[in-house]
């Protein structure tokens, strides 16, 4: 913390001394006037008076009630529709004026839940109050004014993370904590006297739980921050926590809450084929299926009848989101729309299905599933069915093959009601205990620090190169989507900075295994421009304008991106 404080002083007080002009440095709201803006909008949010939006407002008005406490550990144990993204930013802006603290961090596992949160934020508090730091947020150049100062700012937010509220992935986060690179730290100390909100918190990378959690409790016990673990599948972390740090539900009575909203029945359907599944599917108007492998999602789209669409990350982003845009058009005018999907729907992704077919998977993503069925509860029941795919494409290894195994068990020993918060709490102890205590600090990051405590001799470099949310053995592939994409190739390859382009890219790129990127290479798909991106070559070919970049067959196959 000291570190990141010198070191932030030391490049503002450069940049001051190099530059002719005063950089457009701060000058945003302070948290109280956004408090007062949000609790203006909530006022006048005016809603349809159904059940499920009375529920809504009922735990909005726990969370404002529970902002009037004192800082610490929290969770919100909200079920999937509650409207978690409202009520938790109105704790986090109601309990920092009243604590005195001085941001609002949103820590998030999909760059597509951000971009989704972000955008709310902005529209209620303004674009220039709300960082978006990740890896697909780009600046574009403005030619007004105003905009470019808006947009200079933020630049230079992203940089040490000095605005009132900022909106990041658990990557940016976590890795930052864990870094020691100045360019990295600078931004620690504003991480202190914060509201640091972790959406999705289920998602925490099991692999580095351990370390995760102890930062956390760190910023809580020693530097004024409050913490909120916010999710429907609440994991079982109290055993993980250091004994002064004890988590205080914002909720008055979750399994209250689960009962009221219960919208949908899980059903338990056993082995299906490919066959047999696609037989059921087709014989549904609106249906969601979703699969764990991005093999088996394209092998079922392929046997689909009618208006029907394919979701996974052998999609661009851009790709993705306009065929999001299209399922949800459908579904809203009530006209035939089949779904294939990875699980990259199953968490932040608005739609809402009557049907959902999801293959056995661990309890927290039978969850976030069963969240895109029936999720305005305008059917008396929506069904969701689980099943065990007997399929050559289906086959996961790893975490996500032990996730599945304690899957089934939850599924016998609770098959009734197989996602009730019982349910969910089992899964994660039978989980933890599975994966073994040393599992939980797979890389031994927490002994960088332990080793030499008493000595206060801390191993922050080998800290820093073993905790990696993200191993570099994947390469991103430009595709050129669009007549804007190949603007910005032209542009790439003939600049003398070709990366300065990366960002504007990175809604037409895709993300692939060494395995597969080196397939592409033999069937000379790909080309290098400038010594700095790898495009995908004759995008006719290679390319399909539903399912999106094509695997040569015989390598393509087991690689999970979620």
């Amino acid at each position: 913390m000291l570190y990141s404080c010198l070191v932030d002083a030391d490049f503002i007080d450069t940049e001051t001394y190099m530059s002719d002009i005063v950089k457009p440095r701060g000058c945003n709201m302070d948290i109280l006037e956004l408090r007062n803006v949000m609790n203006t909008f909530l006022s006048n949010l005016v809603g349809n008076s159904t059940k499920i939006n009375d529920k809504r407002k009922d735990i909005l008005r726990q969370c404002l009630s529970k902002a009037k406490s004192e800082t610490g550990l929290y969770t919100l144990t909200v079920p999937t529709g509650g409207g978690k993204t409202y009520s938790s930013l109105a704790f986090a802006l109601n309990h920092a004026v009243i604590n005195g603290l001085e941001k609002i961090i949103y820590v998030i596992p999909y760059t597509s839940i951000i971009e989704q949160n972000a955008k709310v934020f902005k529209d209620i508090l303004g674009e220039e109050n709300i960082l978006e730091h990740h890896s697909n947020f780009q600046y574009e150049k403005a030619e007004n004014e105003q905009i470019q100062n808006i947009e200079e700012k933020l630049k230079l937010a992203s940089e040490n993370w000095d605005i009132p509220i900022v909106v990041t992935t658990n990557v940016q986060f976590f890795e930052s904590l864990f870094a020691n690179k100045s360019s990295k730290c600078r931004k620690i100390h504003n991480i202190a006297k914060s509201v640091i909100i972790f959406d999705e918190a289920q998602m925490l990378p099991i692999e580095y739980l351990k370390p995760c959690l102890l930062a956390v409790s760190e910023l809580v016990k020693n530097y004024g921050s409050t913490a909120v673990l916010c999710t429907a599948t609440q994991p079982s972390i109290n055993e993980l926590l250091p004994v002064s740090v004890i988590p205080i539900e914002i909720m008055d009575n979750p399994r209250q809450l689960y009962d009221e909203f219960k919208k949908v029945r899980v059903i338990v359907k056993g082995d299906l084929d490919d066959d047999t599944l696609s037989d059921e599917l087709n014989q549904l108007e609106q249906v969601l299926c979703i699969v764990s492998t991005r093999k088996h999602a394209k092998e079922i789209f392929s046997r689909l009848d009618g208006e029907k669409f394919h979701l996974s990350t052998l999609m661009c982003p851009i790709h993705r989101q306009s065929t999001l845009s299209e399922i949800r058009q459908r579904l809203k005018d009530k006209k035939p729309c089949k779904v294939v999907s990875t699980q990259l729907i199953e968490a932040g992704v608005d739609v809402d299905f009557p049907v959902v077919y999801r293959s056995i998977a661990g309890i927290d993503s039978i969850v976030q599933s069963a969240g895109r069925c029936n999720r305005e509860g305008r059917l008396e029941e929506g069904k969701v069915f689980v099943f065990k795919p007997i399929s050559e494409y289906s086959k996961v290894k790893g975490y996500l093959e032990r996730t599945t195994k304690v899957a089934e068990m939850v599924l016998r020993k609770y098959p009734d009601d197989p996602i009730s918060l019982n349910a969910i709490e089992y899964y994660f102890k039978m989980l933890y205990d599975i994966e073994g205590e040393e599992n939980l600090d797979k890389k031994s990051v927490i002994g960088c620090f332990e080793e030499r405590r008493s000595e206060l001799a801390f191993n922050f470099r080998t800290a820093a190169e073993r905790f990696k949310l993200i191993e570099s053995n994947t390469y991103s592939i430009v595709i050129p989507y669009n007549n804007i994409a190949e603007k910005l190739l032209n542009e790439a390859q003939f600049s003398p900075y070709p990366l300065s382009v990366a960002r504007r890219l990175q809604p037409y790129t895709v993300s692939i295994y060494e395995y597969e990127y080196k397939a592409l290479l033999k069937n000379a798909t790909v080309k290098i421009i400038n010594d700095s991106f790898i495009v995908l070559e004759n995008t006719d070919k290679n390319y399909d304008q539903s399912t999106g970049i094509i695997i040569p067959k015989d390598t393509y196959g087991e690689a999970i991106f979620l």
